[in-house]
């Protein structure tokens, strides 16, 4: 195990003991706290990015113990709405998942529905209706293909291995950060992709949940859905009216489609360099209510000022996320107030 990794762990661990848990709770708990989520799988090792993703166990894990710490969950829009109508008697957590991903259904519905859980999806209007694959997700099947990678491009032709999982997971972890940094590697892997074959809609059908499989979740009376934009850019590299063009799409294909008004919204990675004040006010221009970012924290009281802007913690954090340490350090807030270095709320 990486230094890194193991003292992350060993933070997490330390800020998840009962008695760093009681000095912390009345001070940083807040409200509550809002989950982020991706996939949810059978096994961690059917995916090349295991960052986005926890096991089915692990979520019977969470929703158990947060329950049994007294926590109530609900809905990302009830959740708001109690901050604006007052203190609760009980804190709650929310379930959110990002994209839109099929496993939400296969693997993670029937043991929300078992507990009664709500939960929001977050739905890239894009991937809905398969107008766009996103460059990580035609990469990851392409590495998934090939036993070893050689691109026509700067410092890779000489190639590499790419045969085992860790292999593969670095092979992934390395050319998506390139991908960043050189878009011109995205069209080299496009192209050698259809080379192979690799059809764009089969990726997106593989992956990403179908207008018939939403249907299925709305059915359940626990989802609630919320725009990600049409195509996942981060909003802060784009154009004024590119940034409010995503936001639109999402919100008016979703809401033609589903016949629902989309009040939430989740900014595409959602750090303090992908949105801000500009992209919050946007979201407001478009007719979003609720806004969720990636910055790390509880929910408080002063939320209800900013709740276009609210905080949410990662659980699809891997490995040091994957326990119960890290959800107790999250429920009573030690772990967000060690990342926000001790401030309850942090500025835009």
């Amino acid at each position: 195990m990486e230094v890194s990794t193991a003292l992350k762990r060993a933070t997490i661990r330390m800020l998840g003991t009962k008695p760093i848990g009681r000095i912390a709770a009345p001070f940083y708990r807040g409200r509550g706290v809002i989950f982020t989520l991706h996939r949810v799988l059978e096994r961690p090792e059917s995916t090349l990015i295991p960052g986005i993703a926890i096991t089915q166990r692990f979520l019977e894990d969470l929703v158990r113990y947060t329950r049994k710490r007294g926590f109530e969950f609900l809905a990302l829009e009830e959740a708001a709405n109690s901050l604006l109508v007052g203190h609760r008697r009980s804190p709650f957590a929310c379930l959110t998942f990002d994209d839109g991903y099929a496993d939400i259904l296969t693997n993670a519905l029937p043991i929300l529905e078992a507990y009664r859980i709500p939960f929001t999806v977050f739905l890239v209007s894009g991937f809905l209706n398969r107008t766009v694959v996103g460059s990580w997700n035609l990469l990851e099947e392409f590495i998934l293909q090939v036993p070893r990678i050689c691109l026509p491009h700067p410092g890779l032709e000489n190639g590499f291995s790419s045969r085992s999982l860790e292999e593969k997971r670095a092979a992934f972890r390395m050319l998506n950060l390139l991908q960043w940094r050189d878009k011109r590697l995205t069209a080299t892997i496009e192209e050698m992709a259809a080379d192979r074959g690799i059809d764009p809609r089969k990726v997106l059908d593989a992956r990403y949940l179908t207008e018939v499989q939403v249907r299925r979740l709305l059915s359940s009376g626990l989802c609630e859905l919320g725009g990600h934009t049409y195509s996942h850019p981060p909003l802060s590299h784009l154009t004024r009216e590119a940034a409010r063009r995503e936001l639109v799409d999402s919100r008016a294909t979703l809401s033609a489609t589903f016949g629902v008004e989309i009040n939430l919204v989740a900014y595409p990675f959602g750090s303090s360099g992908q949105c801000g004040s500009r992209e919050f006010s946007l979201a407001s221009e478009c007719g979003y209510r609720v806004g969720v970012t990636t910055r790390p924290g509880n929910v408080f009281a002063e939320h209800r000022d900013k709740l276009l802007a609210l905080p949410r913690t990662g659980l699809s954090l891997f490995p040091h996320a994957h326990n119960l340490w890290f959800v107790e350090a999250s429920l009573t807030g030690a772990r967000n107030a060690f990342m926000n270095r001790l401030r309850r709320v942090r500025r835009e």
